[in-house]
């Protein structure tokens, strides 16, 4: 999956210096958006190979190490069952005498798993202990999927919490988000839902056409891309290996067409309500 969905990590990588379409500056935010789903998908990719590996029941290791931001490491592999997986690989980080659980990896012979982050335990400068995020994928025979939970407490760059997903089949990977803020920058006064949906041909120059739209949280309860129920004349745009092509294009030719990313692809308002991690990764004393 990482291979394809680096390819639209490139082509938004290059908007600054694309052709000044109209709506260019509007989609610089969505650089952001698929370069966090890569290097998940990077994280999901790496949990795979670990599936491979004969890691014994019952491995653990304490490392001390010279980091700027911690000073040690510690791993632990343990039976997963009754967890509805195979093994368990925790990883905690030590910081001016305090342990940071940092991971919970599980995951089984069969490409599939659920994967527990919490930044904060690897970088305390840019998250706050209060951000984690849950990733499951499953890894088939023609197709690869990743759903991607996150819960920031407080919010992170105005987003509380989010879904996204990402599936890689048939030569295309399909890319949507929801993600509820904590603030309102429109509409009723509601706090805002903002929603990206994309599709993306596996191939160079990786051709794609992507939509957004800001909705009031809950409303209207089906979420969509417009402003506010209203029109966005820049859906959906158009981009490639060049950077932004064009904007406010049906698709369709040697690009996806537009109507291939379709509001019911999006997270609802409830799915996204629902995402609470509180009770993850508890810091404590890995105990060896």
């Amino acid at each position: 999956m990482k291979i394809k969905i680096a390819g639209l990590v490139l082509v938004m990588s290059l908007l600054p210096s694309a052709g000044l379409h109209s709506a260019a500056g509007d989609w610089s935010a969505v650089r952001f958006i698929i370069q966090g789903l890569r290097n998940t998908a990077s994280l999901v990719d790496a949990a795979v190979f670990l599936e491979g590996v004969d890691i014994p029941i019952g491995f653990k290791i304490n490392l001390p190490l010279i980091h700027p931001s911690y000073s040690n490491i510690a791993i632990r592999v343990s039976d997963a069952s009754g967890q509805g997986y195979v093994k368990l690989i925790e990883i905690w980080t030590k910081r001016s005498g305090t342990w940071y659980k940092g991971v919970e990896l599980y995951f089984n012979s069969i490409n599939s798993g659920r994967v527990y982050v919490k930044p904060f335990a690897f970088d305390s400068v840019n998250y706050s202990a209060g951000s984690k995020h849950q990733i499951d994928y499953s890894h088939s025979v023609g197709t690869r999927s990743m759903t991607v939970y996150s819960h920031h407490s407080p919010a992170l760059n105005n987003v509380s919490k989010s879904i996204g997903t990402a599936v890689d089949t048939g030569g295309y990977v399909s890319v949507y988000l929801t993600a509820h803020l904590n603030s309102s920058f429109g509409g009723s006064g509601t706090n805002d839902a903002y929603l990206f949906g994309a599709r993306i041909s596996a191939a160079s120059p990786y051709y794609a056409v992507a939509k957004q739209g800001v909705n009031d949280q809950g409303n209207p309860p089906a979420y969509d891309f417009t402003a506010y129920g209203a029109s966005w004349p820049i859906n959906a745009s158009l981009f490639n290996s060049g950077g932004f092509y064009y904007d406010g294009s049906s698709g369709g030719g040697l690009y996806p067409q537009a109507s291939d990313v379709s509001a019911a692809g999006l997270p609802t308002a409830a799915q996204v309500n629902a995402v609470d991690l509180t009770s993850r990764l508890v810091d404590s004393d890995p105990g060896f």
